[in-house]
């Protein structure tokens, strides 16, 4: 059940992101649909994290993050973006470094990736944590 869900909604995101690219191409100079697209992504990226599909998700997130640091250039002083950016980053970062880690490493359990949240659920930081076995 919880697949059809995670299936569902990335269907849903991958025609919102559709919709999205055809806007941003239509009308570039409007910021809100480029933040609208690094907004598909970042969902994009959210369902494949859930699902597992590490590459899948560094890439959507990589994407969103590139076309918030674009934005970024024409409205320095957008700080609601800037925060996007880092809250982007801090989801996709980690996923590097394990994916860079030997398999046979995370296979054994001595690599966990663990996230701190802060008091109102956001994320505050991911880490990658070694355990010795």
């Amino acid at each position: 059940m919880a697949l059809k869900k995670y299936a569902d909604a990335l269907a849903s995101f991958q025609a919102t992101l559709t919709i999205m690219t055809q806007l941003a191409q239509d009308d570039p100079q409007n910021a809100m649909f480029g933040d609208l697209l690094a907004s598909s992504y970042a969902n994009i990226g959210e369902v494949a994290t859930i699902s597992k599909k590490w590459d899948e998700a560094i890439e959507s997130y990589q994407k969103g993050v590139g076309l918030l640091q674009e934005l970024r250039q024409k409205e320095p002083a957008n700080l609601e973006r800037e925060r996007r950016i880092n809250d982007l980053q801090v989801s996709w970062k980690p996923f590097l470094l394990l994916r860079a880690m030997p398999r046979s490493v995370i296979a054994t359990g001595g690599a966990k990736l663990s996230a701190i949240s802060q008091s109102d659920g956001q994320p505050l930081a991911s880490s990658i944590v070694w355990s010795a076995q």
